[in-house]
């Protein structure tokens, strides 16, 4: 077997590159990653990695809890009191109901649809009959326009005062 001057060439050049590529690593120092970063550093970036970033006075806040405890707190939500937020939403009676509740007081679309084609009876219940007529009021507007050609853009309605919405709705104040 004979080697061609060109093969030793290109033998002798892959030693050579293995060769200084070792020393070469070999000779680079490691840069030194920090092993650790302060407290306010720690805080920020954790702020910023796990809500929309920081707000005023959420590194003071945090940094005051500690870093670990804030972390416990975002994952456990509901540890977290907050009551002017309870105070506010204690308004809205629809976030108490459960879903049977939900379905009697608003009634879908096509519930609406089958008591207006007289396939379904109005509910006996003043209340419910109230919010049926007002749904009903509701459908009937929207059916006129629809064979008259209108389109709705708005895609909801809604009563232009309190005195139309309480009108519509029939009930005792």
């Amino acid at each position: 077997m004979t080697l061609r001057p060109r093969n030793v060439f290109l033998a002798s050049l892959a030693v050579w590159a293995i060769f200084l590529s070792a020393q070469f690593a070999a000779g680079k120092k490691q840069k030194q990653l920090p092993t650790s970063i302060d407290q306010h550093a720690q805080v920020l970036h954790a702020l910023n990695r796990l809500t929309f970033g920081p707000r005023p006075g959420d590194v003071e806040h945090v940094s005051a809890m500690g870093l670990q405890n804030w972390i416990e707190q975002q994952l456990h939500p509901e540890k977290i009191e907050d009551r002017s937020l309870e105070a506010r939403l204690i308004q809205f009676r629809t976030l108490r109901m459960d879903n049977h509740e939900l379905f009697e007081n608003f009634p879908t679309q096509e519930l609406i649809k089958e008591v207006a084609e007289g396939k379904l009876a109005m509910p006996s219940d003043a209340s419910q009959r109230a919010i049926y007529r007002a749904q009903l009021e509701r459908y009937e507007k929207k059916k006129q326009k629809k064979d008259s050609g209108v389109v709705e853009t708005t895609g909801r309605q809604s009563p232009d005062n309190d005195s139309d919405r309480e009108a519509l709705l029939d009930l005792p104040p």
